[in-house]
């Protein structure tokens, strides 16, 4: 994404292994122990990587209470309001991005200069 231009945002969310393991039995179709235990500690040995990667864009999110519906919405309308809302109202960064940006505004203005 950034090559095309784009500042990026990552969320990350993480639940305890225990947690992960109850939901993935609780599921139709669940994945073998082994599997499930192995991707959720790849997860967490990435956690530091994505960190480092995206900086002050990225949130990680503990998943592992069993929240009710109205308590996840304000749980997540909060990370809304610390993270992703900021991220988004903030001028583009990515010079990619701010190229496209600049030569937009030139075709709009010499379409207007031309009508």
């Amino acid at each position: 994404m950034e090559k095309l231009g784009y500042d990026t945002f990552m969320v990350a969310v993480n639940t305890s292994l225990d947690v992960a393991k109850k939901r993935n039995k609780d599921r139709r179709r669940a994945l073998p122990e082994d599997i499930l235990v192995k991707s959720w500690s790849d997860v967490q040995n990435n956690l530091g990587a994505f960190q480092g990667l995206f900086k002050s864009n990225y949130r990680i999110v503990d998943n592992s209470k069993f929240l009710e519906p109205k308590a996840a919405q304000a749980k997540f309308a909060k990370i809304m309001g610390d993270g992703i809302n900021k991220f988004v109202t903030k001028s583009v960064k990515n010079p990619i991005g701010k190229t496209w940006i600049k030569n937009q505004k030139k075709l709009v203005k010499n379409k207007k200069r031309f009508n």
